[in-house]
């Protein structure tokens, strides 16, 4: 799927003048049509536990209410997708409906149909209704989405300990939300349903800092140790403040994979013997030091 919509361009010759020379200049006008979008909040935040069934409820009172166009829901995992897929068979009046999941672990080829859908003619009863996690956030448009159900959550990745991390289910930032909330209105009009309040919509979190600026960076910082590169690289390319690199070393070194603590960090293939530094090893070395690190790093975290 892809997320160009049709676009009006409009080509223009206009007159550039730099330091006293006149040229032309080709100037490109590109307007995206828009559609009305609307949007309604749940009077209460539902809660992860009541979401399948709440989010079921919902998706067969629109499909009543709204005679046309498909229905793109998101929810945070494939859990309850795979539950919420298998409860809406149980629906008679789904009966016109195709049902697909779309989420990271499924195979390619299955999350392309769900995202691959016909606009409806005008009269056309069948729908589609695609279950989908943030996958279907950003750069897809599905033709003929009317109608986007919001579960207000997101799955992100935090920190568990100094060495290892977990998923965990939080509140939608806002940054998601609206990108959720794109996914109609690009080829027809379209409605949001939030299942949150509005209160808590305002208050969700505006976004959530990148995920390495979340999680521990101990793989992140072995391989540019084992390469001889500075690790405190990492700090000045993203937002990873030093602290983080800085705590990922002491782990290190705390289990004998890594000797020094000074700018210049010394790679061990030997333990703490300090045999196979850095200044002085072959590809060959590298490969097997890197085997070991493999080795000992997955049994840290």
């Amino acid at each position: 799927a892809s997320a160009t919509v049709n676009v009006n361009i409009e080509k223009k010759k206009w007159l550039r003048v730099v330091d006293g020379d006149i040229s032309q200049v080709a100037v490109t006008n590109i307007s995206i049509p828009s559609h009305e979008i609307t949007t309604n909040y749940h009077e209460t935040t539902v809660s992860e536990k009541d979401l399948v069934d709440a989010m079921a409820l919902l998706i067969v009172k629109y499909n009543t209410m709204m005679p046309e166009g498909h229905i793109l829901c998101f929810l945070p995992g494939s859990t309850p997708i795979d539950t919420l897929y298998d409860k809406l068979f149980t629906f008679p009046e789904l009966q016109n409906c195709s049902v697909f999941a779309a989420y990271s672990s499924l195979p390619y080829d299955v999350i392309e149909e769900a995202f691959t859908q016909s606009v409806p003619t005008p009269g056309d009863k069948h729908r589609s209704i695609i279950l989908a996690t943030d996958v279907a956030e950003t750069s897809v448009t599905i033709p003929g989405v009317c109608l986007v159900i919001d579960s207000g959550l997101q799955r992100i990745v935090k920190a568990r300990s100094s060495t290892s991390t977990m998923l965990s289910t939080s509140r939608a930032s806002k940054f998601s939300m609206a990108q959720r909330r794109g996914r109609t209105g690009r080829t027809n009009p379209g409605h949001v349903h939030v299942m949150m309040s509005a209160r808590d919509a305002e208050a969700a979190p505006t976004y959530y800092p990148p995920e390495i600026c979340r999680v521990p960076v101990i793989s992140p910082v072995l391989r540019f140790i084992s390469t001889d590169a500075d690790p405190f690289i990492l700090a000045r390319w993203t937002r990873l403040r030093e602290h983080s690199v800085r705590q990922a070393i002491e782990v290190l070194v705390a289990n004998n994979i890594v000797v020094g603590y000074d700018e210049y960090l010394t790679a061990v293939s030997g333990g703490a013997s300090g045999e196979g530094s850095g200044d002085n090893w072959s590809d060959s070395d590298s490969s097997e030091y890197g085997k070991e690190l493999a080795t000992r790093v997955s049994s840290m975290v």
